[in-house]
């Protein structure tokens, strides 16, 4: 049996030939082959002929997971933290930042790197003003917790695994970063890049990667580098609105500074006079001598004729500059005159328009009260009508009967009355002749209260023309002529035979009153 020292352990990989790696330190090395040592101090046999320290990986794929030795001693650099699993369990004392291990072939053995990476990430996004803008930006990061980095990522191929770290990095800052400008404007996309983009990136990507539940990186910084707004026009639109804001503070500026020289100059001109005055003062106090007395008062005299000179036109440039005001202010007031005068008028034609609405829905309801009244009169006057024609109805069939009863009756008494027949049937035709007269007064009587009530023009007409023919047709037709014989003894009111007649027209009689209507001074009229 081999012993562990001289055992030699065949490596297989697609596309290359089998490689004999011996432990570092082994006795038993072929001829002629030389032993070198990778970054880690992974040793491997060089055939003959062959020198370098990655000959041994030649016609290998760079993703391979056999890069470290299947068996051996292992060092990582002080960049890198080595994670060695022994049975599927954790070797803390041999895992570390730049620790070393003894690797045996059932060991897992990985080496994540902690140094600082950096990532570039770039995002096409519409700001919140319509306007296309294109960030570009950096993020530097590293590896922080290496256990929970290498649970999460499979970094037997660690290149590739480095790669998919800073692709999924990069994603998360340029979703982030689009979120972000999407509800700012290009203004402020270009003005607070580093206070509220950059910073919330960080804040944003360090929630996810970071913490008790992140990937174990701690993201040191991210950089907005640069803005770009992608149409030319409005990059251009900005740049002259760039300008102009220029433009107005230099202009700004500018007088800003005549300002300044104008109160300079002022203030410079009051210190000469008041010097002036100073002087002035010194050589009036020097010209109280005799011999220069003339000369200062005729200095004085030249200097009040200047004041005087300059007082009056202060005066002229203070009246020209009142009349001016009077004059805009008496033009405003007639402008608020004129203006008043319009809102007045205007009132006042639409204040018209509203009476004569108000009049014209008045007398239109007034009308109208006028025209149900006259229909409701004349419905009652031939309701009344009505009611007429049916009491002389009554009156007819009554008198009828009392007719026929006296007809036999008469026939009784006629052996007994014969002598006086014919002066009772005279007195009966004068006492017919009066009830129907009564009968006509109180037609006319209710008529007139009818007419009072409605109108007396309307209801004289409806009389005239619907009543009164339809009570002359309902008398004629129901008495005709009537011709009376009596004999024997006169008989009172209530044997006489036109009792009946009487009874009629008292009964047409009460039926107006009844209904409102006076009769007989309607047919006293």
């Amino acid at each position: 049996m081999a012993t562990p020292a001289s055992r030699i352990v065949t490596l297989k990989t697609p596309g290359a030939a089998a490689a004999a790696v011996r432990p570092p330190g082994g006795r038993d090395e072929p001829a002629g082959a030389s032993v070198s040592e990778d970054e880690h101090g992974n040793g491997a046999a060089v055939g003959d002929g062959e020198t370098g320290g990655e000959r041994w990986r030649a016609g290998r794929p760079v993703e391979d997971p056999y890069k470290l030795k299947s068996w051996g001693f292992i060092s990582a650099k002080p960049s890198e933290y080595l994670i060695h699993y022994r049975r599927g369990k954790l070797r803390a004392r041999s895992s570390g930042q730049g620790a070393s291990c003894f690797k045996w072939p059932t060991d897992t053995v990985a080496i994540l790197p902690t140094s600082l990476k950096e990532v570039f990430f770039s995002a096409n996004q519409i700001t919140a003003d319509n306007v296309d803008v294109r960030i570009r930006g950096m993020g530097i990061y590293r590896i922080a917790d290496p256990q929970r980095t290498y649970r999460l990522f499979n970094f037997s191929f660690r290149e590739r695994a480095e790669q998919k770290l800073a692709f999924a990095i990069a994603d998360m800052c340029r979703s982030t970063a689009k979120w972000l400008v999407s509800n700012m404007t290009v203004e402020e996309c270009i003005r607070k890049r580093k206070e509220e983009i950059a910073a919330e990136l960080r804040r944003e990507v360090s929630q996810v990667v970071g913490g008790e539940n992140g990937w174990g990186i701690e993201v040191a910084t991210i950089h907005i580098q640069d803005v770009f707004v992608v149409s030319r026009e409005i990059f251009e639109a900005m740049q002259e609105e760039h300008r102009s804001r220029v433009l107005l503070n230099a202009e700004l500026a500018r007088l800003e500074r005549e300002r300044r020289a104008r109160e300079e100059r002022l203030a410079a001109e009051r210190t000469a006079k008041e010097t002036e005055i100073r002087v002035q003062q010194e050589i009036d106090d020097l010209a109280r001598s005799a011999a220069t007395r003339k000369a200062v008062e005729d200095a004085r005299a030249r200097e009040q004729v200047a004041e005087a000179e300059k007082q009056r036109r202060v005066r002229e440039l203070a009246a020209e500059s009142a009349v001016q005001l009077e004059a805009i202010a008496s033009q405003e007031r007639k402008e608020a005159a004129e203006a008043e005068a319009e809102a007045r008028v205007e009132a006042a034609r639409i204040a018209h328009e509203q009476q004569l609405k108000e009049r014209r829905i008045e007398a239109e309801q007034a009308q109208a009260t006028r025209e149900l009244e006259k229909e409701q009169a004349v419905t009652r006057v031939r309701q009344a009508t009505e009611a007429l024609i049916l009491a002389l109805d009554r009156a007819r069939v009554e008198a009828n009967e009392s007719i026929a009863d006296f007809k036999i009756e008469a026939a009784e008494r006629r052996q007994r009355v014969v002598s006086r027949g014919r002066l009772d049937r005279k007195l009966d035709e004068v006492r017919g002749e009066q009830a129907a007269n009564e009968a006509q007064v109180a037609f006319r009587s209710a008529m007139r209260e009818v007419e009072n009530a409605v109108g007396e023009n309307r209801v004289a007409e409806e009389f005239v023309l619907q009543a009164l023919p339809e009570i002359a047709r309902a008398f004629g037709s129901q008495f005709g002529r009537i011709s009376v014989t009596q004999w024997g003894g006169a008989a009172g009111p209530a044997g006489s035979p036109l009792s009946p007649l009487a009874a009629a027209f008292a009964q047409l009689l009460e039926v107006a009153r009844a209904h409102g209507i006076d009769l007989g001074r309607i047919l006293g009229r």
